[in-house]
């Protein structure tokens, strides 16, 4: 397999990963039989910490998987930490945190933004031993993040698609996988540069 084969096929394969992994993570305890979650069950206007802590638990349970499948790739091509397994959780865990904690506060744009926030900075300083350009993937990867959510819930609004407050599955599916694209493809570009260098220049 020549060199621009084999990088088309580390995009594809990351892409694959992140949509399967993201797409899980919005639809699978959002649709699970034993999914609690107070938020909905009550009108705040003030932060509310009991549904916040069940918010990042059900926001970082599933995301575990697209997390090690990350780790399963990049491992092929850096020495990362299994720390990176967490990384996406953690967006996770604090978007849902914010969210739960914070019912009726918004459209939800803030929330989004510090999930992205915390998966830019940790994936940044995870990938600090391995290019002097994690910074970009740090960015991207919180951009990514920012604007497939925006993108993904656009597209529910425009198809007319109304979340009944029981967390509906496909709704949450299908942002998660518009996610996991868009991430991929903000991210995949480094990736395919820089896989297979052990010492990557700088952009």
């Amino acid at each position: 397999m020549n060199n621009t084969a084999s990088r088309w096929s580390i995009l594809i394969g990351w892409l694959f990963i992140n949509l399967i992994g993201f797409a899980f993570a919005g639809a699978f305890l959002h649709n699970f039989p034993l999914q609690y979650s107070p938020s909905i069950h009550t009108f705040r206007t003030r932060f509310d910490l009991a549904p916040a802590v069940v918010g990042f638990i059900f926001g970082f349970t599933p995301a575990l998987l697209t997390g090690w499948l990350q780790w399963v790739i990049l491992r092929r091509h850096w020495q990362i930490s299994r720390s990176w397994i967490i990384s996406v959780p953690l967006g996770m865990g604090v978007m849902h945190f914010l969210a739960d904690g914070f019912v009726y506060a918004g459209d939800g744009t803030g929330f989004v933004l510090a999930g992205g926030l915390v998966v830019g900075a940790v994936q940044w300083q995870l990938l600090r031993p391995n290019t002097p350009a994690a910074h970009w993937w740090g960015l991207a990867g919180a951009g990514g993040w920012v604007l497939g959510w925006m993108i993904g819930i656009g597209i529910l609004h425009a198809i007319g698609y109304t979340d009944d407050g029981r967390g509906n599955a496909l709704g949450h599916g299908l942002v998660g996988g518009m996610v996991g694209l868009i991430y991929s493809l903000t991210t995949g570009w480094l990736l395919m540069r820089f896989a297979g260098s052990r010492a990557p220049p700088d952009l």
